[in-house]
């Protein structure tokens, strides 16, 4: 009876870790730092939970002092490899977007050295490559690294450069404030009881909590907009690209900004 309780409580830790994980990935960084700590009271030494409570902590608090020592410890010591790779490439962007390209650099180079899988290694190489054209004094002589980025420059598609450009520092309307709210509702209440079922690239609730951030009331219609596009892009499997293994089909916030561009003109 104990095993089986044990068992539980590590499926229901799982279970908690992954929803964290989704909601980092979706951008809900309060949500994802909520269900990240329900992880570790039922497993403290998930190492899963651990990361997204960090780095979800970090992303509303980039000087967070406690969040910062525990990210660099998931980066030097984590038995994970895959956590270590993870940890130094988001904090690293974090760094980044705080202003310190130089710790940015550091870190995404050790992402770049740790990682076995494909797509955060392609995502590594592009934002290192921008770092080192940005600060060339980065660079170090004799770095085979810099000649493997060359080298996986062609590799990198459309996809790659907008999930990896650093992230927007743009602050949303508190007028769109409901929109996102009900959108993190159905993040943490919805879609994990009936799975990931969007068929595009990023999910149709991350694209609304981009749109509104970025955009404010403006980002309601501009979901819709995509909401309606969804059919076509799925029919005629318009833009496809492998996430997670499984298909779906890009259709980022910034292809459909054409018309702000020309009204900022």
């Amino acid at each position: 009876m104990i095993s089986a309780l044990f068992l539980f409580l590590q499926s229901e830790a799982h279970a908690e870790a992954g929803l964290a994980q989704a909601l980092y990935d979706e951008g809900d960084w309060r949500g994802a730092r909520t269900e990240a700590q329900r992880a570790q009271l039922a497993d403290p030494e998930d190492s899963v939970a651990r990361m997204i409570h960090a780095l979800a902590v970090l992303r509303l608090d980039s000087k967070h002092a406690p969040a910062a020592e525990e990210a660099y410890r998931l980066v030097e010591e984590s038995e994970d490899g895959q956590v270590r790779a993870r940890t130094a490439y988001e904090f690293g962007r974090i760094r980044w977007e705080s202003g310190d390209p130089a710790s940015a650099y550091d870190l995404l180079r050790k992402a770049f050295g740790y990682s076995k899988d494909y797509e955060l290694f392609l995502k590594t190489a592009y934002s290192l490559d921008i770092l080192l054209a940005r600060h060339p004094e980065f660079a170090q002589k004799g770095d085979p690294a810099h000649a493997q980025i060359r080298t996986v420059r062609p590799l990198i598609t459309r996809a790659v450069r907008q999930d990896a450009e650093p992230p927007s520092r743009a602050r949303a309307s508190w007028l769109a404030a409901p929109a996102r709210g009900t959108v993190r509702f159905y993040q943490s209440q919805i879609g994990p009881a009936i799975g990931q079922r969007c068929s595009m690239h990023p999910s149709c609730s991350a694209y609304c909590m981009e749109a509104t951030r970025t955009y404010g009331l403006v980002g309601i219609p501009m979901t819709a907009d995509r909401l309606v596009r969804e059919t076509d892009h799925v029919n005629y499997r318009i833009n496809p690209v492998i996430r997670n293994g499984q298909e779906k089909y890009y259709d980022p916030v910034s292809d459909h900004t054409g018309w702000f561009r020309r009204y900022r003109r």
